[in-house]
């Protein structure tokens, strides 16, 4: 790691020693990696084929392009929905809500930003020199911020007048992703990610952009050094005639050590050209995740650049296709004749026509094929039969080297099993999984920042407008129970009732048609807002970015499907039984569905099984709340109809019950006479 000053030596506090303490900051990156750009602009030649002043074979096998092209679509291929969803699996629906939303405005922004643009020329980068970086750009119209806030300042000072409503243009924002070159790219030297103080990433700016940047002052005093015309003659000749091609180098640094956003330029060295305050607020500080490192190794934050482990085979390998050309250019027919026969008896033998002889005149003692040598190109197809098998081998030896099996390649032997070119594709899958995993690790840090702007600078409503969530109005429902209340004379159950009944009807339009209430999206907007709460409560995450083995993902939710299947055969007797509670039933299931990936799209389904019986079969008995006064005024009906048929009720059970004790009476006055007769009887015979 280079050397340089203590910062307290060089930065006296002025604007000259800011100035210069960040001039040696970043002339000591440069040296840092000054070894390692050297290197990996040999391996972009190479990759783009650019032979101009190279130090390679024009002759040569582009290993290196067909490798990479081979890995892109397995490292990445489109970009993945954001996958947000609750830590835990409870029923927090302030978490369950904040999840949906934040999701859907990820997937919003990412996909309107151009994300997977930024990405891909990310990947790139990484394959060709290990390293890939993508800045992630948040935009405000500040402008109409402080003219919002100036009438704010105006309005203060006068009369309280009566609140307007907020202007919905206010502030448009966005959120951009832009991709940055590894030439564009600098840090402060160390041995791990963790241990970066600071980022630069450096732009070039016209004339006008740093003055709308900067301002006129500064923005007309910054020299122009730089030029976006690639060849050099072009460049001078625009740097002696005019300005349109010239553009001003600006690194923009972000200072994790004080919070701050510097930018700097080599062309203005009165100081630097502004320094801010951090305003993204992010955990991570920085503006764009840990680089895409697909060549990394312990103990420094460069990585190893692909090429360099399969070098001396390319070379190699450059050798023999420059041998092949060149023998290929001496396989020619040809060969030697006597003068006697001329040239234009040659020249008959070789390209008459068919069917046509052309006369000569030599001696007949003469063989003629004598006069004529033929060239001997066997040996030269020997030489090249061996040179291309040689060839081949050395492509085999690369392709051992970086894991790009001929099952990835699309190319198989007809020979071969089924068995062994699952292995060999599973094999080469194995040797893909680090860097698949780097990749994914890579847009999942990207999806984070995303959400973590969203949550410190949208609001509960302006989110559920991008998810598309129907947002319904507290006060509205309290208006309308107000109104209900003073039309209609009702008592305090039935005031009860009627509340009921139309929170019912808020829950069931929130459930079918996706709505939250503005109470729900203020706690929505409290639980995103707070760092910790946020972590505590939605985990964030991305879907896989590539799918090497189909087959093996539709083996899989075929064995989940069984298992699922299975287990709920077995159990669901034992639940209508009522030997086996729904809670555990429904905790059996997620604890056998958990391990399966496919299973974890449909385990928040799941804890809706058994929930919806009673509940719902309730709700859906009870009106809506516009037929609240129909259904009082029936229950007045039925009450007076009650009443009558119950005086008609209390009547016939008096007849009844009179009926009841005359029979009674009769049947006691028949048992006594029974009896009488029975005594006398028997005093008669005694």
């Amino acid at each position: 790691m280079p050397e340089y000053e203590r910062e307290e030596d060089i930065n006296d506090g002025t604007k000259s020693g800011k100035w210069t303490l960040w001039s040696q900051e970043l002339e000591n990156a440069k040296k840092f990696r000054e070894k390692w750009d050297a290197e990996v602009k040999i391996y972009n030649d190479i990759y783009n084929n650019n032979t101009d002043g190279a130090t390679f074979a024009e002759n040569r096998y582009p290993i290196l392009w067909a490798n990479i092209q081979t890995l892109k679509p397995l490292i990445y291929s489109n970009l993945p929905l954001a996958d947000i969803r609750r830590r835990y699996a409870g029923k927090d629906s302030v978490a369950r809500l904040s999840s949906i939303m934040l999701e859907r405005g990820v997937n919003y922004f990412m996909e309107q930003g151009f994300a997977s643009v930024a990405i891909s020329k990310a990947r790139d980068d990484a394959l060709i020199c290990g390293l890939g970086e993508v800045k992630i750009r948040f935009k405000a119209d500040i402008v109409k911020l402080e003219k919002k806030k100036k009438d704010e300042e105006v309005a203060s000072t006068e009369e309280p007048q009566e609140e307007e409503e907020p202007d919905e243009e206010v502030a448009g924002k966005n959120i951009e992703y832009d991709f940055i070159s590894y030439e564009d790219y600098l840090t402060s030297p160390a041995n791990d990610e963790s241990l970066i103080r600071w980022k630069a990433y450096r732009h070039k700016r016209s004339r006008d952009e740093l003055v709308e940047q900067f301002g006129k002052k500064i923005g007309e005093s910054i020299k122009l050094t730089e030029s976006i015309r690639e060849d050099e003659a072009s460049a001078q000749k625009d740097a002696n005639e005019h300005q349109t091609f010239k553009r001003a180098e600006i690194w923009e640094i972000w200072h994790k050590d004080e919070k701050k956003v510097i930018f700097w330029s080599h062309g203005y060295n009165e100081g630097l050209l502004s320094e801010q305050d951090d305003v993204y607020n992010l955990s991570t500080f920085f503006p764009s995740p840990p680089s895409l490192n697909l060549g990394r190794i312990n103990g420094t934050i460069l990585p190893v650049p692909p090429y360099r482990m399969y070098k001396a085979q390319a070379k190699e390998l450059n050798i023999v296709t420059d041998r092949i050309t060149s023998i290929v250019e001496q396989i020619k027919a040809g060969g030697l004749y006597n003068q006697i026969l001329g040239a234009s008896a040659v020249d008959s033998l070789q390209n008459n026509g068919d069917g046509v002889y052309t006369p000569v005149a030599f001696d007949p003692n003469v063989n003629i094929s004598n006069l004529i040598y033929t060239k001997d190109l066997s040996q030269l197809a020997n030489v090249l039969s061996a040179l291309r098998t040689h060839k081949i081998e050395i492509i085999e030896e690369i392709r051992d080297i970086t894991g790009i099996s001929d099952i990835v390649r699309g190319t198989s032997k007809a020979s071969e099993t089924a068995t062994a070119q699952r292995l060999k594709g599973n094999f080469a899958v194995s040797r893909m999984q680090t860097q698949q995993q780097a990749m994914s690790e890579f847009i999942r840090d990207l999806i984070r920042i995303t959400g973590e702007l969203l949550a410190e600078n949208w609001s509960g409503e302006e989110l559920a407008a991008i998810s598309g969530i129907t947002v319904l109005k507290q006060a509205d429902m309290d208006a309308k129970m107000a109104e209900l209340t003073m039309t209609q004379q009702l008592s305090p159950e039935e005031l009860q009732q009627a509340v009921k009944m139309m929170k019912a009807e808020q829950d069931r339009t929130i459930k079918l048609e996706g709505a939250a209430t503005d109470v729900m999206l203020k706690e929505v907007e409290d639980l995103l807002r707070d760092d910790k709460l946020r972590c505590y409560a939605i985990d964030i995450e991305s879907e896989m970015t590539a799918a090497i083995d189909a087959e093996q993902v539709k083996r899989d939710r075929v064995e989940f499907m069984n298992t699922i299947s299975l287990f709920i055969q077995q159990n669901i007797p034992l639940v209508q039984a009522g030997l086996l509670p729904m809670d555990v039933f429904k905790a059996m299931m997620g604890f056998v569905a958990r391990p399966f990936k496919v299973g974890r799209d449909i385990e928040e389904a799941m804890e809706l099984i058994g929930e919806t019986s009673e509940e719902d079969n309730a709700e859906s008995e009870e009106p809506s709340a516009d037929m609240i006064d129909a259904q009082l005024k029936e229950r007045e009906l039925d009450i007076k109809e009650k009443k009558v048929d119950g005086g008609f009720k209390i009547e016939e059970a008096k007849l009844q019950l009179s009926s009841a004790e005359q029979e009674n009476d009769r049947q006691s006055e028949f048992t006594l006479e029974q009896l009488r007769r029975l005594a006398k009887q028997s005093g008669e015979a005694v």
